[in-house]
């Protein structure tokens, strides 16, 4: 749900670049828990201050998948072009956010090392981003670093991604969209950071000790500087 009351409805269908009749594949289980282990780690690392100087993180938590967010995923791939959406809010989450990945050749697409790619290519935008940028997202930056710090933003709880293949002028392509819970905003903080990672979280996650489980109430909604 948008300002203007527009809205995207996950059970229709929209105009594409796509050729006739191609369908949007659906993420499998395997594929899904790939993806959050390679979010949540580069989360992780990123969270404990391993990463380009960047600051600890105090209360950025473990992503879970949200199947509304990977609806609205799949309708931006479905698309067939790297083109983010005017629209992709819901009534559960008011500032989503939306990395896009597109590559494409004459060989089989394997999907496996293409959604490990997109996520590599995302969380590679740290070299860039600095500690500035951290601490309040910019209006305006010469390096691209949208893509990392949607993925580090401590807003985001949940994440649900989509993709499509398909094949035209005899080259295979595919498209990969990842919609989050929240997004970057102008003048607030990608996330907290704190002296100790972790630090303000209630309940610690028992996988990655820089990161609050998914039991942390945080709310993607609520915009705190």
């Amino acid at each position: 749900i948008c300002s203007r009351g527009e809205y995207l409805d996950p059970n229709k269908s929209y105009p594409s670049d796509c050729p006739a009749n191609t369908p949007i594949r659906t993420i499998t289980l395997a594929q899904r828990q790939l993806i959050l282990k390679k979010i949540n780690t580069y989360r992780h690392k990123t969270a404990c201050g391993f990463v380009n100087n960047l600051p600890k993180a105090r209360r950025m938590r473990v992503l879970k998948w949200n199947t509304e967010l990977a609806k609205l995923a799949a309708l931006n791939a479905g698309q067939c072009k790297m083109s983010h959406d005017t629209c992709r809010n819901t009534a559960a989450f008011k500032y989503s956010g939306q990395n896009i990945f597109m590559e494409w050749n004459s060989g089989v697409i394997d999907v496996t090392k293409s959604l490990t790619k997109a996520i590599d290519l995302w969380f590679a935008e740290n070299k860039v981003t600095t500690a500035t940028n951290i601490a309040s997202y910019p209006a305006t930056t010469t390096a691209v670093i949208g893509h990392f710090t949607a993925l580090v933003q401590d807003r985001s709880t949940e994440v649900g991604c989509g993709y499509i293949l398909w094949t035209a002028n005899s080259l295979n392509y595919i498209v990969v969209t990842c919609n989050f819970a929240s997004t970057n905003i102008i003048g607030y903080p990608v996330y907290k950071k704190g002296t100790k990672a972790g630090g303000g979280c209630k309940f610690k996650s028992t996988t990655y000790k820089c990161l609050c489980g998914v039991k942390e109430p945080i709310n993607p909604n609520t915009l705190i500087k």
